[in-house]
């Protein structure tokens, strides 16, 4: 069973699911941000950190190689699309995911462009893909 927690920059737990994502991406988060991470048996199976947030657009850096179901997916559209009533919500993945990249088409999100050296560390740099959804193409997922 995949059991849901949430936090934001300025609590602990939103610290620790910051930390993890971190650890895991290797991609250094700023600013004010919330997040949602999913857990299972105690684990931390995957997190979605939510930043750059202006009333109509707020983006996403996922992780979730362990919990992509539509339970997940329909936690992340309400949140953005019903609780924080966002127009779109822009995501940047890493260049070489190829799974996320096949996957977010379907979806609902449309690919805009590619951030080059977005991700990475010093001298290592790896090109972001940029794909936006909007709440209209999320409606599906989230009724």
């Amino acid at each position: 069973m995949i059991t849901t927690i949430s936090g934001t920059y300025k609590d602990s737990i939103g610290l620790a699911i910051a930390g993890h994502y971190i650890q895991n991406r290797k991609f250094p988060l700023e600013g004010p941000f919330s997040a949602i991470a999913w857990l299972k048996d105690q684990k931390m199976i995957g997190q979605a950190i939510f930043t750059s947030y202006n009333d109509s657009n707020i983006d996403i850096h996922l992780y979730a190689p362990g919990c992509f179901c539509k339970r997940t997916i329909r936690e992340v559209y309400t949140y953005v699309f019903k609780h924080l009533k966002c127009n779109r919500l822009t995501a940047r993945l890493d260049s070489s995911e190829d799974n996320l990249s096949r996957l977010l088409p379907r979806l609902g999100f449309v690919y805009k462009h590619t951030d080059e050296g977005y991700y990475g560390e010093p001298g290592k740099p790896v090109d972001a893909l940029v794909y936006v959804l909007t709440s209209k193409n999320a409606e599906k997922w989230i009724r």
